[in-house]
């Protein structure tokens, strides 16, 4: 008769993972034993020692930037993360609506002049250097106002850039504006005097020996007492805003051109007396912007305007010579002597 013994299972021989023991809490540990454990032994040394070649490679200190590496400022990323110490901070703003770059934002505005915008991930860091201008103006509709601050280094959200950061202020609902202590030993009475204006004013016109452009009636009003015109650019519409020191569009794209640098205004097509519409060219720093789906009622208006620049870019032109016309006669005089 014949007996069928059961084979026993053989044993297994533990596992040895104490070459694995500097590295408890990688991620990758487990995979890296079991592969090993698959190896012939031959191999396995090998492999240990190349598994702990590239994972000591984390405990290694941090490459020092090159001098050929770019590195890009806070304010140009968009995502950086940026504080400005308690003591610094002059006002915060929790939810401020911009347009430019769109959303609602926190501002935490800095005593030095430097301003910090986030939004969830997104941070926007803008130097107090950086601002050049500052607009404030009104919507026809007499419902909301706004504040273009204009830089000189655009800053980068996301994909795109801004020159201009646009904030919009709804004149139904009041903006809340939270102010620091302003001690006295600072002995700056222009940032006392920021709190009594309301947070449009106060944010408009922070920054001290920063020009600030605001439309008026004695430089431009449209047919209807308006300080802005309805036109379109690239079929989409918006303001045109004609002003004393330049002319700003809000719209797509938003642009602000400086009256320096303007070289030409004039009607383009739909000029004549036919047609109810007409479209408006301006040459600057030889770029052409045409302003489109202009209402003929506001054409005179525009070339009174058109006048009163001309006469402004005469009076800076003499300003910037003269310092040359008295440098002449100097040297015109120097001549006679000798």
């Amino acid at each position: 008769r014949t007996h069928f013994v059961p084979m026993a299972a053989p044993m297994k021989r533990p596992r040895d993972d104490s070459w694995l023991s500097p590295y408890e809490d990688a991620p990758w540990k487990k995979k890296a034993s079991d592969f090993c454990d698959r190896l012939s032994v031959d191999m396995k040394p090998d492999f240990q020692a190349l598994v702990k070649e590239v994972a000591d490679w984390k405990h290694l200190p941090e490459p020092s930037p090159s001098k050929k590496t770019k590195v890009m400022p806070t304010q140009n990323n968009g995502s950086a993360k940026a504080t400005i110490s308690p003591k610094d901070i002059l006002f915060t703003m929790d939810s401020v609506t911009a347009v430019s770059p769109r959303g609602k934002w926190k501002l935490v505005m800095s005593k030095s002049g430097s301003f910090v915008m986030t939004l969830k991930d997104k941070c926007v860091v803008v130097e107090k250097n950086s601002v050049i201008r500052t607009v404030i103006v009104a919507h026809n509709n007499g419902r909301e106002d706004y504040v273009a601050i204009c830089i000189n280094e655009p800053v980068q959200v996301g994909k795109s850039k801004y020159p201009i950061i646009l904030f919009k202020f709804p004149r139904k609902s009041k903006q809340h504006l939270e102010w620091s202590t302003v001690k006295d030993e600072e002995n700056d009475s222009y940032l006392s005097s920021l709190k009594d204006k309301v947070p449009l004013e106060a944010l408009g016109t922070r920054w001290q020996g920063v020009p600030v452009e605001r439309p008026s009636k004695e430089i431009f009003f449209t047919s209807d007492s308006k300080h802005a015109i309805s036109c379109t650019v690239k079929a989409n519409s918006g303001l045109l805003y004609p002003m004393k020191g330049g002319i700003l569009y809000i719209g797509k794209p938003l642009l602000f051109l400086p009256r320096k640098d303007i070289e030409e205004i004039k009607a383009a097509r739909g000029g004549s007396a036919i047609g109810q519409y007409f479209d408006l060219h301006v040459e600057h720093n030889d770029n052409l912007y045409e302003f489109s789906m202009i209402n003929k009622r506001e054409q005179q208006p525009i070339q009174d305007y058109v006048v009163k620049l001309a006469s402004l870019r005469k009076k800076d032109a003499r300003k910037s010579s003269a310092p040359d016309e008295n440098a002449n006669v100097e040297d015109d005089d120097d001549d006679d002597d000798d």
